[in-house]
């Protein structure tokens, strides 16, 4: 909690497994998830902390504690994990393409707040089971991702960017 990650290039998930994991900045941050990096290729701690074995689903640029699986992280994700000017992509099949994911530059997405305080992510007003599977939905308008505002700044933490 209260990490500001800025400016790394990864080539895996941008992990916040719960336990309140809260109030942290990622920007200016390059994401590049290959379709290797799925629980169906993994050999320990695949992604079912629940008991079973690897499940079929892919490991995207931001992997949020939700459900049973946040529980062997002491709970759900916290509020007010920010995203913003981010370049996240994500393989989705063996030599497929790299798809964006949250790609807009200018927006602040902050996950886990309905702009007033801590929202769980949630469809049709249910918190979801899991992220596996539900990573690509739209959280926005109020589902738990506040993304109603922009800055046109390069960063939202430092004055001056060089890169």
């Amino acid at each position: 909690s209260g990490n500001v990650v800025i400016g790394n290039d990864f080539d895996s998930d941008l992990n916040l497994h719960g336990g309140w994991e809260r109030n942290n900045l990622f920007e200016l941050n390059t994401v590049r998830v290959s379709y290797g990096h799925r629980s169906g290729n993994c050999r320990a701690n695949c992604g079912d902390e629940g008991g079973g074995g690897p499940d079929d689903s892919n490991w995207f640029p931001i992997w949020w504690g939700a459900g049973k699986k946040a529980v062997k992280w002491s709970g759900a994700t916290g509020a007010r994990n920010v995203f913003f000017n981010n370049t996240m992509t994500k393989q989705l099949s063996t030599n497929g393409p790299f798809q964006d994911y949250y790609p807009d530059k200018q927006r602040i997405y902050i996950f886990g707040w309905n702009g007033t305080g801590y929202q769980h992510l949630d469809i049709a007003g249910t918190p979801i089971p899991d992220w596996a599977k539900n990573e690509q939905r739209d959280y926005t308008n109020g589902h738990g991702i506040d993304a109603t505002k922009t800055d046109s700044a390069p960063s939202l933490f430092l004055k001056n960017v060089s890169r």
